[in-house]
């Protein structure tokens, strides 16, 4: 039985394309507001639509036409959903899109400007800068609906800006925005929904809606926001909505501090990650966060993409795991390391662990992973799925996959490349008998092989080459290999005195000149505890100050073997093999000699690739 339209609408298709507008049946019912709303939205998509006929039947709402590529389908789907969330939605839409399939990935017409043969061409890059902004014309309170809006505007209000690196003839790109709070309870379909940017400054924000089922002591719903553009991590903000007299609600929390903005430069060109794992601190105070993006996986899974965890001490969770690692010898240390691999798989969520077994089956074992964290202690890269998982020939994820961190605080310096130039390689020959033989090689070897400077390995020539004395030349590769010492502070060992984490201090000025990666290979350590790759202070300090990367171990390692590693990654990593992938190869050429291997972490853009 066909069920006679209640109410139809469609784009005039014969009408100039800036005169488009939307026709409206008159047996319609439905609320002016929230219909004006809607009709608003999708006027800004006209240029990206082709012929577009909505019709409704009862409850449900039927879409059909031409629209020019994926993002603006999903957008249309997202505007009549917003519009009437309890209606069932058939999106029968067809992408038309000149010079492409229908199936190419979504960087699609809109990010290319005109529709000619000369589009294809890339244009050049520029910058565009958006700053996030929420509002809500309602007032949170327990029991009840609440909703509110999430825009990226071109109006700062002392926020920081998220930086995008688009083509300069883009008309339209679409932000996937994810939402988190402890105090709303939200449909699996208002916890992802777009913000369109268009080239002339306006945007169609994201409107979400939950049930709010308690509040902060401080009387707040709070809300997390993170940003994605093209499967690549932009950033994230936080922002409070207060209950106040009044009709409308308060957003606390108007400074930048307040509202925890933390941003990256999203580049068109850049390589996203197969998946990204983003770990934020949120809600109750042992609470962690989990959001997990990977595109292409609609149909994997469970439904839900976040998922929080309870860790009361990461930090002592990491120690006692982590303390007898510069202890195990061959060859033993495989099994034992497996072992904690398989107690940190664990203590993932659900929602993650089900994901990554679809995608294993479905993709094999090399899709790249990024991991943007603001918890610096547990090494998630060491995860073994263990016997319930269900995942045939399982390894940690680090001996399968590419894969990196980058501290969530600095988001926003995440480079998706290196530029090339010169390497300085920093290696004392200790006297007294304390010289590290395969270190002395190590640094022999890069200027032998890779072109590298040998510098004068003193506290005084180290501490002035990336701040009074930079060198002319670009420096793509900052190394260090040598003796470090975990206390009174983690430091590493020159011939004349040691550098402390807290000389890397607002007089650096070689990673925000040029994006270096730097290479603590800090033998002999000294103390089971010294975790200079992750919880240090190093990695942070260097982040924060704009260095392009940074690879160090986790824990004391082996004079030879980690000479032997980082000789492997840098040689592939420097002749343009991408940085997770160069790490995963020097890993599993040297992962049944010792623990030393499994010791290094990167923190960088797993796909990051040395121009």
């Amino acid at each position: 039985m066909v069920v006679s339209p209640i109410w139809a609408w469609w784009m005039a298709r014969h009408k100039p394309i800036r005169a488009r507008e939307f026709l409206r049946s008159d047996q319609t019912t439905d609320s002016d507001d929230e219909w004006r709303y809607a009709v608003e939205k999708l006027h800004r998509l006209q240029d990206l639509v082709f012929e577009i006929m909505v019709e409704r039947a009862d409850e449900l709402i039927v879409i059909s036409g031409n629209v020019a590529s994926e993002q603006v389908k999903r957008l249309i789907a997202e505007i009549l959903t917003d519009y009437d969330p309890k209606a069932q939605l058939s999106n029968e839409l067809e992408v038309t899109a000149p010079f492409r399939s229908a199936e190419d990935d979504d960087f699609t017409i809109e990010m290319k400007g005109g529709l000619t043969l000369d589009a294809i061409t890339p244009a050049p890059i520029i910058s565009v800068e958006r700053y996030p902004s929420f509002s809500s014309n309602e007032k949170p309170a327990v029991g009840r609906k609440f909703q509110f809006e999430v825009d990226l505007s071109t109006i700062q209000g002392g926020r920081e800006a998220i930086k995008f690196d688009l083509p300069s003839d883009w008309q339209m790109v679409a932000i996937d925005v994810d939402v988190y709070s402890a105090q709303l309870v939200m449909e699996e379909k208002m916890k992802r929904r777009k913000v369109a940017l268009f080239e002339d400054g306006r945007s169609l924000p994201a409107r979400f809606q939950g049930e709010v089922v308690g509040v902060t002591e401080e009387g707040t719903v709070d809300v997390l926001v993170k940003f994605t553009c093209e499967g690549r991590a932009s950033g994230m903000a936080r922002v409070s909505f207060k209950v106040e007299e009044g009709n409308e609600t308060e957003v606390a929390g108007s400074s930048p501090a307040q509202l925890g903005v933390a941003a990256m430069n999203a580049q068109v060109r850049a390589t996203p990650p197969d998946m990204t794992i983003s770990i934020y601190k949120a809600g109750p105070p042992t609470s962690w966060i989990w959001m997990v993006d990977a595109p292409h996986t609609q149909n994997l899974g469970a439904a839900q993409r976040h998922g929080t965890i309870d860790m009361p001490d990461p930090e002592a969770f990491a120690t006692e795991l982590l303390k007898q690692c510069p202890t195990l010898t061959k060859p033993r240390h495989a099994s034992r390391l497996r072992g904690i691999g398989e107690q940190i798989w664990a203590r993932a969520p659900e929602m993650f662990r089900l994901l990554y077994k679809d995608m294993r089956e479905k993709f094999g074992p090399r899709f790249s992973i990024q991991i943007m964290t603001e918890e610096p202690h547990v090494p998630w890269e060491m995860m073994f799925p263990d016997g319930q998982s269900g995942i045939q020939n399982p390894d940690h994820l680090f001996m399968t996959h590419p894969i990196c961190r980058w501290s969530a605080t600095y988001a926003r310096d995440m480079r998706p490349q290196i530029e090339s130039g010169s390497i300085a390689s920093f290696v004392p020959n200790y006297p007294g008998g304390q010289a590290l033989p395969a270190a002395i090689a190590e640094g022999r070897w890069l200027v032998s092989s890779l072109g590298a400077r040998a510098m004068d390995p003193t506290w005084d020539s180290f501490t002035k080459f990336w701040t009074t004395d930079l060198p002319k030349e670009r420096v793509a590769v900052l190394h260090f290999a040598g003796h470090g010492e975990n206390k009174p502070d983690p430091r590493i060992r020159m011939l004349d005195a040691y550098v402390s984490r807290d000389d890397v201090n607002g007089a650096v000025k070689l990673g925000s000149r040029d994006g270096t990666f730097v290479v603590l290979n800090a033998c002999e350590v000294g103390t089971a505890d010294m975790r200079l790759g992750l919880a240090s202070g190093w990695t942070e300090r260097l982040i924060k100050h704009s260095f392009g990367g940074v690879l160090a171990p986790l824990w004391k390692v082996e004079d030879d073997c980690a000479s032997e590693a980082v000789r492997t990654y840098l040689g592939k990593f420097c002749r343009g093999m991408p940085m997770g992938m160069a790490l995963l190869q020097a890993r599993k050429a040297q992962r049944d000699q010792s623990a030393t291997p499994y010791a290094y972490i990167c923190h960088g853009d797993v796909n990051a690739t040395m121009r």
